[in-house]
């Protein structure tokens, strides 16, 4: 099954990874990438992150002073109606420390995962397999999918 059946008619998490992929191009990821950007383009599921990847994008970028990677990853990240941006909230930090508490997780992951949860998705979409999810919620893991299709 390729990448867009296995999101099709869900609601995605989307891991920084992913983001960092579609912005910056990962050579050995790039028929997957592809796959995703047209996914993204067909409605085909809602995709949604958190707030947080502003935190996680923008240093790499800050340190090497690269105005205009920074200006196309804010307009990517702002202007894309295709992903839902949710904010981290007194009840997600809540959540990221029961789970860090639980699982050991860092905080940037339980903070994605508790995001996750509060937004009901059913798939999270990442590279990282140290990602603590719960039983119900489907780890998708972008490097192993087949992009076909």
């Amino acid at each position: 099954m390729g990448l867009r059946e296995n999101l099709r008619g869900k609601r995605v998490y989307v891991d920084t990874n992913i983001f960092i992929y579609l912005l910056e191009g990962n050579e050995s990821l790039g028929v997957e990438i592809a796959v995703m950007r047209e996914a993204i383009l067909s409605d085909e599921c809602i995709f949604i992150s958190s707030d947080l990847i502003y935190t996680e994008i923008l240093p790499p970028l800050v340190r090497s002073e690269n105005s205009e990677a920074m200006g196309k990853a804010l307009r990517f990240l702002g202007e894309n109606a295709a992903f839902e941006l949710r904010s981290v909230t007194k009840e997600i930090c809540i959540q990221a420390g029961i789970l860090r508490g639980r699982t050991g997780m860092k905080t940037p992951d339980a903070i994605h995962v508790a995001s996750a949860i509060a937004a009901g998705c059913d798939a999270f979409l990442t590279n990282d397999t140290r990602v603590r999810l719960p039983d119900r919620m489907e780890r998708i893991l972008f490097s192993n999918l087949p992009a076909g299709g």
